[in-house]
């Protein structure tokens, strides 16, 4: 008997997927948006789909089923984990700062997680940052 795949590790291996395909130039015109709500163009209106625009819906399904959707500008993205988005080895813009894997990244959306739990403390690292050039965070799990 083969045992099934769990969706968290289909997730992880998707997203990798859809970072690969968009740095290869496989684009979409909606890129990671989420669109409206008919299902057949919320995610992608362009007149030849690309295997980027196929990856995200494939994506897009299967996260549903453990999350809700998050329309809007960014919203595929915004749907990830940090780990997931780490994983598509992209980078996000959080104000003037990159966060994720990409090479002008940072940190990474993992830690950026995990270090923004507190509102106040997201905003003073992005601050330091910005104030440090080419300064790097990263997060560092305490064991008591």
């Amino acid at each position: 008997m083969v045992e099934a795949i769990p969706i968290s590790v289909r997730l992880l291996r998707g997203a990798k997927i859809l970072g690969a395909l968009w740095r290869s130039g496989q684009k979409c015109k909606l890129g990671w948006n989420i669109d409206g709500t008919d299902p057949d163009l919320v995610l992608c209106r362009c007149e030849n789909p690309t295997k980027f625009c196929a990856a995200k819906k494939q994506w897009f399904q299967l996260v549903l089923c453990e999350r809700d959707p998050i329309p809007g500008l960014n919203g595929l993205a915004l749907m990830m984990s940090g780990q997931e988005w780490d994983e598509t080895g992209c980078g996000f813009r959080i104000g003037s700062l990159v966060v994720g894997t990409s090479k002008d990244s940072r940190m990474s959306m993992r830690d950026y997680h995990a270090l923004s739990s507190d509102p106040e403390s997201a905003e003073k690292i992005i601050r330091l940052l910005e104030r440090f050039a080419g300064s790097k965070v990263e997060a560092v799990k305490q064991t008591v």
